[in-house]
């Protein structure tokens, strides 16, 4: 049975998140949101919540805020749980959903859910798990055995139905393998 690699010979996962404003009228949310857990005195996974939303309107804010509260419950719950990352960010995924349906169910204004691009990620040591709403520029560059690095459009190769269904907009989600070396952005529109 191989033994657990030293604390030396561990992934590190940094996050850099870089903000840039171009137009000052553009009414939009825009949104990372990072909430960090450690299960049993080690570092564990890092949620981030990435929120592009086309519009300035309070009701957008409050639904943020609904996923940030689902997310914070969510990783508190699953903070001491060892259990597979997959089956951990698909409770998280239903967790945002049960967040929306129940935040629609008191909220009288309407969303329009063309305005909006939000995206969950879990980033562990060895994996990603990424589900997902509306469309975001991002590349996942995977390095490879020779050095050279592989490139992956990871938002685009999420599942989304053609027509959304507010009840459950994060309706799939997908994890794979992030090793070292490999380098994963995501931004807003605008960075295209």
């Amino acid at each position: 049975m191989p033994s657990a690699p030293a604390a030396s010979e561990r992934t590190s996962v940094r996050l850099a998140e870089i903000s840039v404003n171009q137009a000052a009228f553009d009414e939009k949310i825009v949104g990372v949101f990072q909430f960090d857990t450690e299960a049993r005195g080690k570092r564990g996974s890092t949620l981030i919540l990435l929120a592009e939303i086309a519009s300035s309107l309070y009701v957008y804010e409050q639904l943020l805020d609904a996923l940030c509260a689902a997310a914070e419950r969510t990783r508190q719950l699953m903070s001491g749980v060892d259990t597979d990352p997959m089956i951990r960010f698909e409770k998280m995924t239903q967790q945002l959903n049960e967040a929306v349906a129940s935040f629609l169910k008191a909220e009288p204004t309407p969303l329009s859910w063309n305005r909006v691009n939000i995206f969950a990620l879990e980033v562990s040591e060895h994996g990603i798990c990424l589900t997902g709403v509306g469309r975001m520029t991002n590349l996942f560059l995977q390095k490879q055995g020779d050095g050279s690095y592989r490139s992956f459009d990871l938002f685009g190769s999420l599942e989304q139905p053609p027509e959304l269904n507010p009840e459950k907009p994060f309706a799939s989600f997908i994890c794979g393998d992030f090793q070292p070396g490999d380098v994963f952005f995501a931004g807003t529109t605008n960075f295209e």
